[in-house]
Parts: structure tokens; sequence; C-alpha cells
């Protein structure tokens, strides 16, 4: 187990659907922790698997439609 922590400053203009789908992603792969999803950004803190929170950061990128990887 691992833990990941994260944030993202960037304009959501609906944070409460991203925040419902990454709900979703993340209890597919079993993980635990705290992401807060606002109009101003995203930040969070995830555990569990390695490669769970890899394919969740990778979602992340590619739902935010992110220029630079989230590390």
């Amino acid at each position: 187990m691992i833990v990941a922590s994260f944030y993202r400053f960037l304009e959501l203009d609906e944070p409460r659907t991203i925040r419902d789908e990454l709900q979703c992603v993340c209890d597919e792969r079993a993980l635990r922790g705290t992401v807060l999803v606002a109009s101003e950004g995203i930040n969070g803190s995830l555990a569990g698997d390695e490669s769970a929170i890899c394919g969740v950061l990778a979602w992340i990128e590619q739902r935010l439609e992110l220029d630079e990887a989230i590390e």
C-alpha cells in the first residue's frame, strides 16, 4: 500500500459531476482517502495499491484534460 498526495489549481465548471465520477473510479479500485473537488481545482490524498492510484491519476489527467501529468 502507498499513499499519494496531489493537487492542481484550475477552473472546473462542474466540480460536483467530477466528484461523483471520481468517487466511482476510486471505489472500483478500492482506494481510500479524501479528494476535494472545487471550482478552483482538485486536492487529495489517496491510499491503496500503486497501480490503482496510478490509474486514478491517469483518469484525472484525462477527465480534466490536463496538459501536464500529476506527479
